[in-house]
């Protein structure tokens, strides 16, 4: 996968320890496939959890309990995070858009 367009950027999972020290703050739009917990949550505490702006959160597989779902219930506790709301589904209901703040 390559971004071509000046205004999006990659950021793996692998490199988002080198973000603890200053996020983006340009960041609108969050696209989660690590499918896992583990490969979840710690991007949501270091990411999301510096953004107190509006932004958009893409889960590739939200639906399940133990992985997407659960980081993104702990993130939401323990950041306080009150203002968010579903904004679509995919029609197998497994990909859902997140509006944050």
């Amino acid at each position: 996968l390559s971004c071509t367009s000046e205004n999006i950027k990659e950021i793996s999972a692998k490199k988002t320890k080198e973000l603890k020290n200053g996020v983006p703050k340009d960041i609108r739009l969050i696209h989660f496939d690590a499918d896992i917990y583990m490969g979840t949550r710690p991007v949501l505490d270091t990411i999301c959890g510096q953004l107190d702006y509006k932004y958009l959160i893409l889960f590739d597989e939200l639906y399940s309990v133990n992985h997407e779902f659960k980081a993104w219930m702990e993130f939401i506790e323990y950041f306080n995070v009150k203002k968010w709301r579903i904004i679509a589904i995919s029609e197998d209901g497994v990909q859902t858009l997140i509006e944050v703040n």
